[in-house]
């Protein structure tokens, strides 16, 4: 009756196919037929009706259906027939460990090993399992629960699908997921959720929640998709972009009737290169004013004044232009306040068309840089008071008529070319400008610089309102004239160099209104060049 041999616990067996009656204990390597005990046997081959315990390593034949117990990798073969199978494995098989299983009831604590099983597997890990029940905490699995999931527990880095209800999916990071209900403390994930969302950090969210402190259209860094409305002095937390394309719209209004001032605090404001519209639209009867901020590819047409609206450009401001462009009609003036950068990165500012183009009020400073500032005449580019400033630093000035610069002061930095066929560069300030050390200033064919600071109607004239700073100060006239008025003109030192045909005139009457050259300048006449001197001129 071979049935009853396999009837009771078989326990502690790994890595053996058995076929026996009773347990077999603490036998390892062996194979055993034998009908009764042997005890304490090592290494060797035995035959004997009596009990075999604790044999390892040795080669066994029990005959009969007494116990072997705990007996690990062995093969063991009963002489006796081995009847409806299904029975011998009845009952559980506990801690078979890197085994090929196909049982009925529970296997727990079995790592590393393939299972097909209908009921509870507990504690399984890197594993490949088919089931329908509760799976819990399985790490790094590819898991498809395709029935009711009570609870999804500390599941990471793992590719959830979850096709029914879902109580709660907790601790979740680095994940894909799509739940209706409350996901916390997810970081880096992209989450679509109605419910409340919290302690979410870089996500991208889409709720239909109020946000707090947050403004809707201020959610989203760079593309929108909403447009942003400001009507009260606001500090920026972020940077904007702003673009006009159906898929991202993102314009910026400003409203409010009255003064309101953008702080980008360091930050900036990006404008799309490929834009077409207007981009910063500013209300009528109001004024933006623009501090600490960077506008990046700027371009005057993409701003769009109300009428008695203005746009200052405030302290800390830095405009960067993206292309060639000119003033539009909707922004015909440039008004600086404070210290304030505009770098034309090589291109083009057409300014000639507009009557005042650039206005830097009283106190400020502006460096204008890169830049090939195209159409000054007249007064178009100005000083509003004598303590106005501009720096011109590495750019060309073209000039499409005679223009005056008649408050403020100048510095000129780096090169600096002035140019224009037959047009006046008027120097009228009796504020101190200067070309600044290892910078030079050339004034190029066919222009004429005219000093005359401080003129009578003033009657602040200066000599020395113009000056070169030191040796390294370069004053270069490139077939060009020289020109000072009655007021007179005195360079100290610095260097002058005479390319070309240039024509030197002095409009003095007396030696005190006379065009004097001192000692320490360094003139240097290029060969070939020659100097056409007319008036009064003084050369120590």
């Amino acid at each position: 009756d071979t049935y009853n041999y396999l009837n009771n616990n078989i326990s502690y067996n790994s890595s053996a196919i058995l076929s026996v009656k009773e347990c077999c204990e603490n036998n390892s390597n062996a194979i055993i037929n034998l009908t009764e005990d042997i005890s304490h046997i090592s290494s060797a081959t035995i035959e004997n009706d009596d009990q075999i315990r604790w044999n390892s390593n040795a080669i066994l034949n029990i005959g009969s259906s007494e116990l072997a117990e705990q007996n690990s990798n062995a093969i063991i073969n009963l002489s006796e027939d081995l009847t409806d199978t299904y029975n011998y494995l009845n009952n559980n098989i506990s801690y078979n460990s890197s085994a090929i299983l196909s049982v009925k009831e529970c296997c727990e604590n079995n790592s590393n090993a393939i299972v097909n099983i209908v009921e509870d597997i507990s504690y399984v890990s890197s594993a490949t399992i088919e089931n329908d029940d509760q799976i819990r905490w399985n790490s790094n699995a590819i898991v498809n629960l395709s029935f009711d999931t009570s609870l999804a527990v500390y599941n990471s880095n793992a590719i959830i699908n979850l096709n029914f209800d879902t109580s709660l999916a907790e601790y979740n990071s680095n994940a894909i997921l799509s739940v209706a209900e409350c996901c916390e403390n997810n970081s880096n994930a992209i989450i679509n959720i109605d419910n409340d969302i919290t302690y979410i950090s870089n996500a991208t969210i889409e709720n239909d929640q109020q946000i707090t402190n947050l403004q809707l259209q201020l959610n989203t860094i760079d593309h929108g998709p909403a447009n942003v409305h400001i009507d009260t002095t606001t500090t920026l937390s972020f940077n904007i972009y702003l673009g006009d394309a159906t898929d991202y719209e993102h314009k910026l209004y400003i409203h409010g009737g009255a003064p309101v001032t953008l702080d980008g605090s360091g930050r900036y404001i990006h404008f799309a290169r490929d834009s077409v519209n207007d981009l910063l639209i500013i209300d009528d009867n109001t004024t933006l004013i623009l501090e600490n901020i960077v506008l990046k590819d700027f371009l005057p047409r993409y701003v769009n004044l109300g009428t008695n609206s203005d746009i200052i450009f405030g302290d800390g401001t830095t405009i960067e232009l993206a292309e060639d462009s000119s003033l539009p009609d909707g922004l015909s003036t440039l008004k600086f306040q404070g210290d304030v950068i505009l770098n034309g990165y090589g291109h083009g500012l057409q300014i000639c068309p507009v009557d005042n183009a650039i206005q830097v009020d009283s106190g400020a400073n502006l460096i204008l840089e890169n830049t090939r500032l195209e159409g000054l005449r007249d007064y178009n580019v100005r000083c509003i008071g004598p303590n106005a400033h501009i720096t011109y630093r590495n750019d060309i000035l073209v000039l499409c008529s005679d223009y005056t610069f008649s408050d403020g002061t100048l510095t000129f930095s780096q090169d600096v070319t002035i140019k224009g066929k037959d047009r006046a560069f008027i120097y009228q300030s009796a504020e101190t400008s200067k070309v600044v050390s290892n910078a030079t200033l050339q004034i190029d064919r066919d222009v004429e610089f005219r000093y005359d600071a401080g003129n009578s109607d003033r009657g602040d004239t200066s000599k020395t309102a113009f000056i070169l700073e030191n040796d390294t100060s370069i004053w270069y006239l490139n077939g060009c004239s020289l020109h000072t008025t009655r007021t007179g003109l005195k360079i100290e030192q610095g260097t002058i160099v005479i390319d070309d045909k240039v024509e030197i005139r002095s409009d003095a009457l007396y030696d005190a209104e006379a065009l004097e050259i001192m000692n320490a300048v360094n003139l240097q006449v290029l060969g070939g060049a020659t100097a056409d001197v007319y008036g009064i001129i003084n050369l120590e």
